[in-house]
């Protein structure tokens, strides 16, 4: 019985291509070998142990229950690395919309690597710095987007990644995440939110 490519709700995927059951007994899984990085998501690494079984990049290892569930339980620490709860999230005064959407105009860090992108592209999701605890840094978290939940409301949105920061969590573009996220202005008040996030897959 073949199995779905394993894929969690906050789209990370493994670097196990496919899964497939025999008898309940035994796995058959493919793997390259090493770690690959996959846009917009992560994977997870393979320990050079189980690597090194396999001749050549993307043949079948058949494995048993323990090595499977070695594997399996990477996965699901990869799960928990790419999101983050009861985070800081402070705003700050990008302004996108009255900069044209225009990176380099507001100094982002991410402007070096995506000041190019299209005007669909930079416009697709409300901006965000990021320097929160859990996930990718600097350069490799550019580009990439977060689902942030205000923990006081469960109002949801969709930012992208277009700097960086140094308060530990989030700063938000205030009109086009802060706000929206701050249903009840008392985030407004505090001068901050307390929020969850996690990286989803941007859909670019």
């Amino acid at each position: 019985m073949k199995i779905r490519k394993l894929e969690t709700r906050c789209d990370l995927v493994t670097t196990v291509d496919e899964l497939i059951v025999h008898n309940e007994v035994s796995l058959v899984i493919s793997i390259p070998v090493g770690v690959q990085r996959m846009e917009d998501g992560f994977v997870v690494q393979i320990e050079p142990s189980v690597a090194a079984l396999v001749d050549d990049p993307g043949d079948n290892l058949r494995i048993g229950p323990g090595v499977a569930l070695t594997l399996l339980a990477l996965w699901a620490s990869a799960v928990e690395m790419a999101r983050q709860s009861n985070v800081r999230a402070t705003y700050h005064y990008y302004n996108p919309a009255q900069n044209g959407w225009d990176l380099n105009a507001v100094s982002a860090y991410c402007s070096t690597w995506d000041a190019g992108q299209p005007l669909a592209w930079r416009q697709k999701y409300g901006w965000t710095a990021f320097c929160g605890p859990v996930g990718p840094q600097g350069q490799e978290a550019c580009g990439k987007c977060l689902r942030i939940t205000n923990t006081r409301t469960n109002a949801q949105i969709i930012a992208r990644i277009v700097d960086q920061c140094s308060n530990g969590g989030l700063d938000l573009d205030y009109e086009t995440i802060f706000h929206p996220l701050d249903t009840d202005g008392n985030g407004y008040n505090q001068g901050h939110l307390i929020v969850n996030y996690e990286f989803v897959n941007c859909g670019d």
